[in-house]
């Protein structure tokens, strides 16, 4: 800053003295010599004047000044004058007295007695009081009077300056953002002192971290800083408002930037975790997943909260051995963790994954796709066209039965599954495949006896065709002949036949390929005295054709009791 001109200089006819008191609250490291490395903007003016008959006088800017606030002081000391009819003439110079400083050093003083700079020191806010006194000696007629000394009067000029330093407000849009070099976090910043709203011009806004940049936005009002931080490296910092090189304040909070990733458990090589972008992200149904949302910056991380979002067909595990509700479901404190568990039943050659990552407010959506693969197979049920193996009415160990198919002899079976053409993905050769059949429900005289069940255990078969032969008993035995409490009799029974698929991977689980769907059907009618049945109506269906499903088979209970 151009050092001040001395203002010390006659005015008018009366000769009077003036005197430049400049106030400066200029933050600045003061080495030799005083430097002012920022430029200070004059908000206040005041004058003063001290005379014989005036000899006391005082002036203070309106405001406390602010760090590039000033105030400049002119104090005009009278040449000559009167008082109680005596005159007076200033006996040498008016005298510049060592500013008092409340607390010491909070304001530093350069300058001489013409021409005074009052700089804050930045230490802390105080007061400073600087004086210029002077002296006039009496003259003219009578002075002194009877050889008597001349009569001699003090006068005494006060510029009060109070320094303090603005309290901040800082204001973010975001707590936290990626390190990734262009996504901001903005920044609103304003300063006062005593309430009162202070020009933001001379001040800047700095990162105190070296690796964050801070771009200012241009000015649209001087009492507002507003700009963009962005970062490329991980840290956690407060900011700075700085005048000149000399920190004032810092942030209340702490702001963020921090990589969050996306990362896949490799699952064939087990080798630890990698960036999901950077692996092949090629899966197969039924294969464990495993993944994590990673931050690497730690004290971060133990304040995040997530919530995964992930494809309808996710499941937690496949349970084939349970006595009811094998399909496991993701519960929400799964779906809130850090790191997720999940098997995919569906091929999809971009099956979404996000976790919503929030810290402190700041939510971050990781997204990434994965390629799920799933083997192809064909599934055909036939209906035997032996007409031994139809519905009809046996009786085996003494008891009747209707039943679809003869189950004492292999090959009059009533239905018949066949898989064949299964084209497994490359590198997913090895699997176990089996059939499993759910019992979708089993009618009785318009009584449902049986729903949802699983027939008999998981594993139907596991060779590369099934059978089927059901019956249903009619309850009344050779014996029982006067017991006619089932005639008529009918019967209604629904099926959905599953192909299986696990691959031979670790922890993986079973995973439906396709369905077929069949039924079958009858009504008995007991003869006189019900000694004997008779069929009275029948009837069998299939659907044939398997279709790809991705539901695996859900079950409430397991049927146990059929052959």
């Amino acid at each position: 800053m151009p050092s001040a001109e001395p203002r010390f200089r006659y005015r008018g006819t009366a000769s009077p003295f003036p005197f430049l008191f400049s106030l400066r609250t200029i933050l600045t490291i003061i080495v030799g010599m005083l430097a002012l490395s920022v430029q200070a903007q004059e908000i206040y003016t005041g004058a003063i004047a001290i005379s014989p008959s005036q000899r006391t006088n005082s002036w203070r800017p309106t405001n406390t000044l602010a760090p590039g606030d000033s105030a400049n002081l002119s104090i005009t000391v009278a040449q000559t004058g009167s008082d109680n009819g005596r005159n007076y003439t200033l006996h040498g110079n008016p005298i510049q007295h060592p500013p008092i400083s409340s607390p010491p050093g909070s304001i530093i003083w350069g300058g001489n007695y013409s021409s005074l700079h009052a700089c804050n020191a930045g230490n802390s806010p105080g007061t400073t009081t600087a004086t210029v006194t002077a002296k006039w000696i009496e003259t003219g007629s009578g002075g002194g009077g009877s050889g008597g000394s001349p009569s001699i009067i003090f006068g005494e000029a006060t510029g009060i300056a109070q320094a303090d330093i603005p309290v901040f407000s800082w204001s973010f849009d975001r707590p936290m953002q990626y390190a990734d070099g262009s996504s901001p976090i903005s920044y609103t910043v304003t300063g006062s002192i005593t309430g009162r709203r202070v020009s933001m011009t001379s001040y800047t806004i700095k990162a105190l971290v070296p690796e964050w940049t801070v771009t200012p936005d241009p000015l649209s009002s001087t009492n507002i800083r507003t700009g963009k931080i962005t970062s490329i490296n991980s840290a956690k910092s407060k900011m700075g408002v700085y005048y000149g090189e000399r920190e004032l304040a810092r942030s209340t909070n702490e702001i963020a930037f921090a990589k969050v990733d996306l990362k896949i458990y490799a699952g064939t090589n087990m080798s630890g975790f990698e960036n999901i972008s950077s692996s092949n992200n090629t899966l197969i149904v039924g294969e464990q997943i495993n993944l994590k949302a990673v931050i690497d910056v730690t004290n971060l991380a133990s304040q995040a909260t997530y919530q995964w979002v992930l494809p309808n067909d996710a499941i937690s595990y496949y349970d084939e051995n349970a006595t009811s509700n094998p399909v496991k479901r993701l519960d929400s404190n799964q779906l809130s963790s850090n790191a997720i568990t999940f098997y995919l039943t569906a091929s999809n050659s971009a099956a979404p994954i996000t976790c919503n990552v929030t810290i402190n407010g700041s939510q971050f959506a990781l997204s990434n796709s994965l390629n799920v693969v799933k083997p192809n197979v064909n599934l055909s049920a036939t209906i035997n066209s032996n007409p031994n193996a139809g519905v009809h009415v046996d009786q085996v160990y003494g008891f009747y039965a209707l039943r679809f198919g003869y189950f004492l002899n292999p090959y009059l079976y009533g239905i018949r599954f066949d898989r064949s053409h299964i084209i497994e993905p490359v590198g997913f050769e090895t699997a176990d495949l089996c059939y499993t059949q759910i019992i979708q429900s089993s009618i009785e005289n318009n009584n449902t006896v049986i729903s949802n069940s699983l027939d008999n255990r998981f594993i139907y078969a596991a060779i590369s065709y099934a059978a089927d032969s059901p019956r249903t008993p009619l309850n009344v035995s050779t014996t029982d002949i006067f017991n006619p409490t089932r005639s008529p009799f009918t019967a209604n029974d629904n099926f959905l036949m599953y192909v299986m698929y696990k691959p031979k991977l670790p922890n993986s689980c079973y995973v439906p390929l396709v369905n077929v769907s069949w039924s079958w059907g009858g009504t008995a009618e007991a003869n006189l005295l019900h000694s004997s049945w008779t069929l009275k109506s029948s009837h069998s269906s299939t659907s044939g054709t398997g279709i790809e499903t991705d539901s695996p088979p859900n079950w409430s209970s397991i049927y146990t009791n059929g052959n």
